[in-house]
């Protein structure tokens, strides 16, 4: 058999239907759950910053246009931008279980979100362009991949 057709009767056999779930056991394998949080190992990282409430533009001012046309991408947007929108927001346990609760709406999956930034040069950031992965564990990006300015341009 053709790795296309072992592709498609993989997927046949464990898709969910209109009138039906997946196949399964019957039961949650909690023993061989993924780990929620993507790392990268050996990869450089960089920590990025907790903006206090207090510094923070409000969606009340957003809404009402009273924001600045100009805004700038900075070290403190960029941190700012990952906390609010991925960030840790509370870890939960139930006896011996802990899992984190994120910033981001789910549906309660164990699929959680990856976000990448890719960018220019940015002060105090990076001094090249790159490709980073943010890891909500430890608020931090992941640099992947530098590249020429060449490119970026």
């Amino acid at each position: 058999m053709s790795d296309l057709k072992n592709i498609y009767q993989y997927h046949n056999n464990s898709k969910h239907g209109y009138y039906s779930s997946a196949p399964s056991p019957g039961y949650m394998d909690w023993d061989s759950q993924p780990d929620p949080f993507r790392k990268y190992e050996g990869a450089d990282t960089i920590s990025l910053k907790k903006i206090p409430q207090a510094e923070r533009p409000f969606f009340s001012e957003a809404l009402k246009g009273s924001l600045s046309d100009s805004f700038q991408v900075t070290f403190d947007s960029i941190s700012q931008l990952f906390y609010d929108s991925l960030a840790i927001s509370a870890w939960k346990s139930y006896q011996d279980t802990k899992w984190a609760l994120r910033v981001n709406p789910s549906s309660g999956n164990l699929h959680p979100t990856e976000s990448y930034l890719i960018s220019g040069p940015i002060r105090n950031l990076t001094s090249s362009p790159t490709i980073s992965h943010y890891s909500p564990l430890s608020h931090s990006l992941e640099i992947r991949a530098n590249f020429p300015d060449e490119v970026w341009e």
